[in-house]
């Protein structure tokens, strides 16, 4: 009699058991978000406990969805190549130059290839062609109204353009926006700075 209760308790107290390491073993480390826009509000009824996230290359993270995540030491990773099997990745870099850099050797160094316009309309057109007919991957806009060209061009729902003035500045755009512009105030940047927002740009999307 001993033995058979001690089975039918070892069979009732099994389920319970299995069911607590079944939900700590299958508790999300890593998730992948495709929204468009991620705020705080959607990442704290997604997260689910996950400590990574991978969103896509197009996801814009507000500023609160950002300082959720750092809070929480939760790691972000965009997703970079979305490529279809069989195609070959664009390298194409087109500057559009209104002001010229004190220091092209920047642009000829890094392989771009430059469009000179005469004035903020045309470097927003110019950039907006450029997006819409895929005719370049990287496009960076030099122009001393920086802003002006950027809130222009981002009236077109495929454009992500962001000024930027430092690699700071362009690593928390990439982060946040990943855009497919830049447009960079000549003026403000030597050399070494213009190489280095150049460079990273290319890497960073």
């Amino acid at each position: 009699m001993d033995e058979i209760v001690a089975r039918v308790l070892e069979q009732i107290g099994t389920p319970s058991c299995d069911c607590r390491a079944d939900k700590h073993t299958t508790r999300p480390h890593h998730i992948e978000l495709d929204e468009s826009v991620l705020t705080e509000e959607m990442l704290s009824e997604r997260l689910n406990g996950a400590s990574s996230i991978g969103i896509a290359r197009h996801t814009v993270l507000t500023p609160s969805a950002l300082d959720y995540l750092r809070r929480r030491h939760i790691s972000c990773r965009r997703r970079t190549a979305e490529c279809t099997i069989g195609t070959t990745p664009h390298t194409r870099r087109r500057a559009i130059v209104l002001d010229a850099p004190s220091s092209p050797a920047a642009l000829i160094a890094g392989g771009w290839t430059q469009e000179t316009v005469s004035s903020v309309d045309d470097a927003v057109q110019a950039t907006i062609s450029g997006i819409c007919r895929s005719d370049a991957e990287h496009i960076v806009v030099l122009a001393r109204s920086a802003e002006a060209v950027a809130c222009a061009a981002n009236r077109n729902e495929k454009v992500r353009a962001a000024a930027v003035g430092t690699v700071l500045r362009l690593a928390e755009a990439l982060s946040a926006l990943a855009p497919n512009v830049i447009c960079v105030d000549p003026s403000d940047v030597g050399f070494v700075e213009l190489k280095n927002i150049l460079t990273t740009f290319v890497r960073g999307t």
